[in-house]
């Protein structure tokens, strides 16, 4: 799991915590849709916070060849069948 989350005076934090630098693949962002859809349902929490543990930087940003990867498979896929 690469999401962390704090809850404090109706404030949640969710850090992003990603070996490396946060780049973002599916699976990370899957995790993090999960968790900010599931702090937006609950009643008790007023501001939703998206934040980092990296000490030099928030994300590198997309992680292009994860979804290159992916959409080869899915091209393949696609001949095949």
């Amino acid at each position: 799991m690469y999401i962390d989350i704090k809850i404090q005076d109706n404030i949640c934090s969710i850090y992003m915590n990603k070996p490396g630098t946060n780049s973002l693949d599916q699976k990370l962002l899957d995790e993090l849709y999960k968790k900010v859809q599931w702090a937006t349902e609950q009643k008790n929490i007023k501001i939703v916070i998206i934040m980092s543990k990296l000490s030099f930087g928030f994300s590198a940003g997309l992680d292009l060849g994860s979804f290159m990867d992916n959409q080869q498979t899915v091209f393949t896929d696609n001949v095949h069948n």
